[in-house]
């Protein structure tokens, strides 16, 4: 007799474990798939946000007007020769064009031909002339 309740005992803790481990395998499925949800509704508000965001964008005054061009003579002996160039948004400047800029301005040449030969506007020269002329300031308070 008690051989068969041992026996029993044992056959129901089986099943008892059997069944748990079946309920733990659901209830994981069952949170995959709603992370799977959750995943795709914040990519579906994700990707609302970003579409108002560019339609604000593009609606705005900054980015709906067209960048100016100006025209400024070409560096040629030829007066009516013309170059566009164009005066929106640039990348900082690199070294050569400084180097170049200098190089022209100590030749003479006028600052708005140097900005018709590098592609940069008159304002971005006279920047770098006043910066050489800082720091070649302060370089010659430093030797004396």
């Amino acid at each position: 007799m008690k051989l068969l309740l041992e026996e029993f005992i044992m056959r129901n803790a089986l099943v008892v474990l059997d069944a748990l481990l079946a309920l733990g395998l659901i209830a994981s499925v069952c949170l995959l798939l709603s992370a799977q949800k959750e995943i795709q509704r914040q990519a579906r508000k994700q990707k609302k946000a970003f579409a108002e965001l560019a339609g604000q964008l593009q609606s705005s005054s900054f980015w709906s007007q067209q960048e100016p061009y100006v025209e400024v003579a070409a560096p040629s002996m030829d007066t009516e020769s013309s170059v566009a160039v164009h005066a929106g948004a640039r990348a900082p400047l690199n070294m050569n064009k400084r180097v170049q800029a200098l190089r022209l301005l100590r030749r003479g040449q006028d600052v708005g031909h140097v900005s018709a030969v590098l592609g940069m506007t008159r304002k971005e020269i006279e920047l770098l002339i006043r910066v050489q002329e800082l720091s070649s300031a302060r370089s010659v308070g430093r030797a004396l």
